[in-house]
């Protein structure tokens, strides 16, 4: 999963698993999402299976990068394991931030609007 170069080099996360993970939950879920609603839909999926299909794979998606960002730490110490953890706590937080930042713009806006966020 990952590429040692060195000794005094840097490791170089393989990123694939993790953006092809993200993708796939991505497209699976808004997917059926577009295909299953508006005025003429393709397919007849109850409301909830497109918002499990998402939170699923989202899930599926943050299992996989955690497994492939613990395997890539391991050996690690130093400035680097503490810049590696500052740096994954960092997205934890923004996407928190973005979460209430989404859902109080989404409160404020008429239901049109807040739909499309």
């Amino acid at each position: 999963m990952y590429q040692q170069l060195s000794d005094s080099a840097r490791t170089v996360l393989d990123n694939r698993p993790i953006y092809l993970s993200f993708g796939l939950a991505w497209l699976i879920g808004h997917g059926s999402f577009a295909v299953s609603h508006g005025a003429n839909p393709a397919l007849d999926l109850p409301g909830y299976v497109p918002t499990a299909l998402l939170g699923g794979g989202l899930l599926t998606a943050m299992v996989i990068t955690i497994a492939v960002s613990m395997r890539a730490q391991r050996g690690v110490s130093g400035r680097e394991a503490v810049v590696g953890n500052l740096l994954g706590a960092s997205w934890v937080v923004g996407f928190a931030a973005l979460f209430f930042l989404i859902t109080a713009l989404g409160s404020t806006m008429d239901p049109d609007t807040a739909a499309a966020l």
